[in-house]
């Protein structure tokens, strides 16, 4: 089993204060995978911490350059053999690639338990070492600029500060990260590289730069990305250049780099977001393909240059383990082999990455001579074995092994931490197996996507964040399952999007939440009133002509001027509430034929529009308190998503009208002059602004750009809004809304609950977000088809 003591002291140390370290031994003894998957992830922890202990205690102390040994080839070669003085840029190497490999498990933060306080303190010591590597009067000061070697772990450090963007950046103190940026900018004294993943490192630098408040030099990032875009040979490799190398910069260097910077600049196009797309189809293969390599001794080929960084070879395959993306088992049909109906796609499961790693960890890190009598690691891949180093390694080059501990980012709940063990895919082939799927090569790099596609992808991933459906029903989740009726009823839509409504209203008995009487409360009736025309039945409706009863038979509660915004009660004092109720109303009147319903429904949106609206800006205000507000930039505040939702309700209320009355031509010319102030207000990159008169400076917003985009969509399908003068708007907003939906289906950039203009991130996702991008995915795909 696992050197338990060093893991307990190191804790226990972590808990009082105490100094971490004591240069104790890993242990060489096999670990139980088959029985004890805690157990392995304590010896990841131990893993980590030995590498981690003699880097950060001497920069902790400010010692590092009088500690660390230079150990290279050349220390035991003769004189003849090339042998570069790694003295002014291996101290880095050694941070920066450390670093890169802990920073998913520091970012986990502190917690109460043993591992989480070590973490804790481990953090604040990184912090502090990264304080020792930049401050100008520190001893360990690093030098950024001297040569080619420091951008490569310049980039390394960048690197881990992305990885751990809140523990090793939002935490460090102002100083210390104008210190970084200072030294980071360093590197610019180095031209852009010509050579292969060399330019990958100065494209990370700039996003680093960018990040601290840099102007970005795309001329050191866009190329590389250009480069290797055109340098992908197939079935998940590039080439380190044109030509392709029997090494492992692909993991080592290229791959995880490559989706790093793409994590980041992805949302600035199409072409880049697509270009992330493929990339990560690419680096699923190439993390296939490491899992099979593993032995069950842990072994692997050892080929190419470099294999001295010990197992930093299969980092991609521990990159795509921490991004969840591992490959799954596919059924594929074959339609012209009339043999076969399909064909068996193998995967890989969480289990068996944890499995395969371990073993190839263990096997680099436990071999005898691995480490010094200080605790440094030395030149080998199993062992003590300097002569398969090549003249530009050093102690610190080595340091890069720990990017193979990058699933430590996981929590312990993560089926790669708890689910029981796995057979690699090594073993299952080669003990004569019967039940082995076959390995396939990437023949094709993923398509662009339709609308279409967008939406299903990011309506599975939001529907993979609830645990229960019936809890989901207030105001801002049944945006979502309105959007999730418009999918349902799109051509070439998966039925388990219109079955995930129905089982949600099963699971809630068709029933809504909170104060009835409000308008949010009573958003959830439109979905409950699709279920009812696809299947449900009476027993779906029931509930919502019961509520709608109610309020039908509340008395008046005074003009709506003398109301407080937000008030409960059918006069509807903001302008979110027409997208809340009259469309659930109108669609009741339809489905039952009492026109009560659909008579209320105007008399109050009327009531609402003649308060609200400013005839002036043709838009909404949100409700009263912003008659005489005006925001930071001295203009009316005019809320995105305020008019988002009116614009949204008008696309789906003008469908119930009577379409000569006077109710539908007065919401038509409200519509259309609305969408042509809408078009003047988009921003050049897609995006409305959360405030829509003050563009300058905004950042992308996607609940009020998606609502927007939907409803120009509609009104061109409608007819109402001219194609060739309103498509173009239309398909940036789309073009936006498609940029913010990151690989796995989240959509971002969407402003939180709130009722005005507010600061927005890229990572913030809502409901409401997602059920206004699925409208206007749908209401898209049914434009197109009338194209064809």
């Amino acid at each position: 089993m696992i050197d338990r003591p060093l893991l307990a002291c190191a804790m226990l140390f972590a808990a009082l204060g105490l100094p971490i370290f004591g240069h104790a031994q890993l242990s060489s003894t096999k670990l139980n995978e088959e029985t004890d998957p805690v157990a392995i992830r304590e010896q990841w922890v131990a893993w980590a911490t030995k590498l981690a202990e003699p880097i950060l205690d001497a920069l902790d102390k400010r010692e590092l350059k009088l500690r660390m040994p230079g150990e290279t080839m050349g220390t035991y070669a003769p004189e003849s053999v090339y042998n570069p003085n790694p003295t002014p840029y291996m101290h880095l190497e050694a941070l920066g690639r450390l670093l890169a490999g802990i920073a998913p498990w520091l970012e986990l933060g502190p917690d109460d338990t043993p591992e989480g306080q070590l973490r804790g303190r481990l953090a604040e010591m990184a912090r502090s070492a990264i304080d020792a590597a930049t401050d100008p009067d520190s001893p360990d000061k690093m030098n950024f600029a001297v040569s080619g070697q420091s951008l490569v772990d310049a980039s390394f450090l960048a690197q881990a500060t992305f990885r751990a963007p809140r523990e090793l950046w939002e935490k460090l103190e102002p100083r210390i990260q104008a210190n970084l940026v200072a030294r980071l900018k360093e590197t610019r004294q180095r031209p852009f590289p010509r050579s292969g993943n060399h330019q990958l490192f100065a494209a990370f630098v700039e996003l680093a730069l960018a990040r601290g408040g840099e102007p970005r030099d795309d001329s050191r990032l866009m190329p590389a990305l250009e480069n290797f875009r055109k340098w992908y040979l197939g079935d998940g490799t590039y080439g380190d250049g044109p030509q392709l190398r029997w090494d492992y910069y692909n993991s080592y260097v290229i791959q995880p780099m490559l989706l790093g910077i793409l994590d980041e600049v992805a949302p600035e196009s199409e072409a880049l977001r697509q270009f992330q797309r493929e990339a990560h189809a690419i680096a699923q293969r190439y993390a296939a393909v490491q899992e099979r390599l593993i032995a069950p001794d842990g072994s692997f080929p050892a080929v190419g240059r470099s294999i001295t960084y010990r197992a930093g070879a299969l980092q991609t395959l521990a990159d795509i383990v921490l991004r969840r993306e591992l490959p799954k088992p596919q059924v594929i049909p074959v339609p012209d082999d009339p043999a076969r109906a399909f064909r068996r796609i193998a995967g890989v499961t969480p289990a068996a990455a944890r499995t395969a790693l371990t073993r190839a960890i263990r096997r680099t890190l436990e071999a005898p001579g691995t480490f010094d009598e200080e605790g440094w690691l030395r030149l080998g891949l199993a062992g003590h074995q300097p002569s398969l180093a090549e003249s530009y390694i050093n102690t610190g080059s080595l340091y890069l092994c720990s990017v193979a501990l990058l699933p430590l980012g996981l929590p312990p709940s993560d089926p790669f931490w708890s689910d029981p063990h796995s057979p690699t895919s090594w073993e299952r082939t080669w003990n004569g197996e019967d039940d082995v799927w076959t390995d396939r090569a990437l023949y094709n790099l993923p398509a662009p996507e339709s609308p279409l596609d967008v939406a299903i992808r990011s309506a599975r991933w939001q529907l993979a964040q609830a645990n229960d459906t019936a809890e989901l029903l207030r105001w801002h989740h049944a945006a979502f399952w309105i959007g999730m009726t418009e999918l349902a009823d799109t051509d070439g839509a998966p039925a388990d999007i219109g079955e995930a409504v129905l089982q949600m209203g099963r699971s809630s008995s068709w029933r809504a939440t909170g104060d009835l009487l409000h308008a949010d409360s009573e958003a959830i009736t439109q979905a409950y009133l699709w279920m009812a025309r696809n299947g449900e039945g009476e027993k779906a409706i029931k509930p919502t002509i019961a509520l709608f009863e109610q309020l039908l038979a509340e008395q008046p509660r005074g003009p709506i001027a003398d109301l407080k915004q937000g008030s409960p009660g059918g006069v509807w004092t903001w302008c979110d509430a027409l997208f809340m109720a009259p469309p659930a109303m109108l669609q009741l009147s339809r489905q039952t034929g009492d026109m009560r319903y659909r008579d209320h429904a105007l008399r109050e949106w009327w009531t609402t529009t003649d308060f609200l609206y400013d005839p002036v800006e043709k838009l909404y205000f949100r409700d009263k308190r912003f008659f005489e507000q005006r925001d930071g930039q001295g203009n009316k505040m005019f809320w995105s998503r305020g008019n988002g939702w009116v614009f949204a309700a008008m696309a789906r209320s003008l469908p119930l009208l009577d379409a000569n009355g006077p109710d539908a031509k007065r919401m038509r010319t409200v519509f259309v002059e609305m969408a042509e102030r809408l078009i003047e207000l988009q921003k050049e990159d897609g995006y409305w602004a959360p405030s829509l008169l003050s563009a300058e400076g905004s950042p992308p917003e996607t609940s009020g750009t998606g609502f927007f985009t939907y409803g120009l969509a509609w009104g061109i399908n409608a007819g109402l809004l001219d194609r060739e003068r309103f498509e173009p708007a239309m398909r940036k907003g789309w073009s936006a809304l498609k940029r913010a939906v990151e690989p796995d289906g989240k959509l971002g950039y969407v402003q939180k609950i709130s009722a005005s203009p507010t600061l927005v991130t890229r990572g913030e996702t809502h409901y409401y977000g997602v059920g206004a991008l699925l409208m206007a995915a749908s209401e898209i795909t049914k434009l197109d088809a009338s194209k064809q």
